[in-house]
């Protein structure tokens, strides 16, 4: 369970740094894959004799391959927010979106972009973490139900 935790979470960790910085959101769409992936592995090798055993140890795979992920995003939205910053969000937020200049003109603006930036940041992360853990148990019951028949 450790090996493939550890290389699914490297694999995480590098694909959600990499999708922080390009769009933040799309993390869980990365975390959906590579939590099957991490419980299919998982019961690969240490092939499960129950279905219970296949689903726990697939959800705890996912679960720690999750940890990659936060790092990741962790990483990527540090370095989000100190290319970017608070004037320049101000900036793209009245251009794109429409937003009223005098919301970013307050004395509050640069403490709430970076408290929104944490909070996003730690939400999605753990969303991730959830979202691995489920993903890894249907990964571990995928390969359980595959090699049924062989062991």
């Amino acid at each position: 369970m450790v090996i493939s935790s550890v290389i699914i979470g490297s694999i995480t960790l590098i694909f959600t740094l990499g999708g922080t910085l390009l769009f933040p959101l799309c993390t869980p769409c990365v975390a959906l894959p590579l939590g099957v992936i991490s419980g299919f592995l998982t019961s690969f090798f240490e092939k499960p004799q129950e279905k219970s055993q296949a689903l726990t140890r697939g959800a705890f795979s996912g679960a720690i391959s999750g940890v990659g992920a936060f790092l990741g995003q962790s990483i990527g939205a540090a370095i989000n927010g100190l290319v970017v910053g608070p004037t320049e969000a101000a900036i793209i937020m009245e251009r794109f979106f429409g937003f009223p200049e005098t919301i970013f003109n307050a004395s509050s603006w640069d403490i709430q972009y970076w408290i929104s930036l944490i909070g996003s940041t730690i939400c999605i992360s753990l969303f991730n973490i959830t979202l691995m853990a489920g993903m890894g148990a249907i990964g571990g019951l995928l390969w359980r139900t595959f090699t049924s028949s062989k062991y």
